[in-house]
């Protein structure tokens, strides 16, 4: 089944709509400096609440996009929803989510 994105998207895959875009790009600045060398936990966990932040305004202007390789954080650090929506594909054969987002790891 090919990927249908709830919004209109350029030939890229990235939306049209302007503040859609602008969130979306948001995310890969954000994602950007989490992969920084040298920062410290707290930049890190200030770089991981403005990114579930952004998540939350895209989720509200109805997106419900796949990201981009280049605008991921590590998966354990993706918001609850968007792990829902999309597993990671390299757990999706281990891992199988509870009602609430929770990631539950089955036994090999």
């Amino acid at each position: 089944m090919k990927y249908q994105p709830s919004h209109e998207v350029d030939k890229f895959g990235y939306p049209t709509d302007p503040k859609l875009k602008e969130l979306q790009s948001k995310l890969q600045n954000i994602a950007d400096k989490f992969y920084t060398i040298g920062i410290s936990e707290e930049e890190e966990d200030k770089l991981v609440s403005e990114y579930h932040n952004v998540f939350e305004q895209l989720y509200k202007l109805g997106w419900d996009g796949m990201l981009h390789f280049e605008e991921e954080i590590p998966d354990d650090l993706l918001p609850k929803e968007y792990t829902r929506r999309y597993p990671p594909v390299e757990n999706a054969w281990n891992i199988k989510y509870d009602d609430d987002g929770n990631p539950i790891k089955l036994k090999s």
